[in-house]
């Protein structure tokens, strides 16, 4: 825990003079056909590169049910946005490397996620995904598929929160409920 908080503090202190955004993520995961339950904590801070693309890393660990830490991963990646005109939907495309730590090892892997937001009021967004996550090495048995879904609620300029849905299968399956808040600096 110790290092997650370091990690944490240190990715804060290098963006916050950037300029960007930062969120911290509780997930509450169902097992499905044999999965495991489990509880997840994600730190996240990024920055705007331009009006288009968004850089961020994050920090996730995974506790199982008795509190136990099963695994964490640090992932950086890269998200292009583009607003379809006035309608109020803007797809979205996020790809991203990270390395995944375990107890008895540890091992790259990337990710690909396009999908589609709404803005329902200036307040209000609704969006939906699709991710796909693979290890780097076959020998790793780490591919999974996920839908997603969310609705996010500006508190203010610079707040808000989140509540999201995830379908994983694959390596991993469970269903996730996911609840987030975050800022802009």
């Amino acid at each position: 825990m110790k290092k997650f908080l370091i990690i944490a503090i240190l990715m804060a202190t290098n963006t916050a003079f950037a300029g960007g955004f930062g969120s911290l993520e509780y997930s509450s995961r169902d097992g499905v056909n044999g999965g495991a339950d489990a509880n997840a904590t994600k730190v996240t801070m990024g920055t705007d590169i331009n009006s288009v693309l968004k850089a961020d890393i994050s920090l996730r660990q995974k506790t199982n049910t008795t509190n136990d830490l099963s695994d964490t991963r640090l992932e950086a990646g890269i998200t292009a946005a583009q607003s379809l005109g006035t309608t109020g939907f803007s797809l979205y495309g996020r790809g991203a490397f990270g390395e995944k730590f375990k107890t008895a090892s540890n091992y790259s892997y990337y990710s690909v996620e396009p999908g589609i937001k709404f803005a329902v009021t200036p307040a209000l967004s609704v969006k939906t995904g699709y991710r796909y996550r693979a290890a780097m090495d076959n020998a790793n048995a780490d591919t999974t598929r996920t839908w997603r879904a969310g609705v996010e609620y500006a508190l203010s300029k610079n707040y808000f929160v989140g509540l999201g849905y995830d379908r994983v299968r694959g390596d991993s399956e469970y269903n996730a409920t996911n609840v987030n808040v975050g800022f802009k600096f």
